[in-house]
């Protein structure tokens, strides 16, 4: 961590230094009023801060791996439902179900659609009259 945070320091060094330069070489008056501000802000902006930035976008990094592991029991949810109504009556019949209800899960995985989508013509009427 003190690594990163001393590379950190190095990196807005670098920065600084180039708006400075620039703030050195400017002509025009605006420039010369938003280049010092751009120096105030990047000094004071807080390594902890950024730091704080980088373990949020880990932790959602996190809860997108823990619902990923999910889809296998989704799947099988899906297959038993499936085969719950459709009622296959041999061991080749669910195996035939399987080979039809995969690829389409894995079809709707690939191309998701809108949430309204999922719902029958008359449920989205019924939701829309209210």
């Amino acid at each position: 961590m003190w690594t990163q945070e001393a590379a950190l320091l190095e990196n807005k060094c670098q920065v600084l230094d180039s708006y400075v330069e620039a703030y050195q070489h400017t002509l025009d008056s605006e420039e010369g009023f938003a280049l010092p501000q751009m120096i105030t802000d990047i000094t004071h902006q807080c390594p902890r801060r950024i730091l704080n930035q980088q373990i949020e976008r880990q932790w959602e990094y996190v809860q997108r791996l823990c619902l990923a592991a999910l889809i296998p029991r989704a799947l099988e949810h899906f297959l038993q439902e499936v085969c719950r109504t459709c009622k296959p009556a041999s061991a080749s019949g669910l195996a035939s179900l399987q080979q039809h209800v995969l690829p389409l899960a894995l079809d709707l995985w690939l191309t998701p659609a809108e949430p309204e989508a999922w719902y029958s013509a008359q449920l989205q009427n019924d939701v829309s009259s209210f």
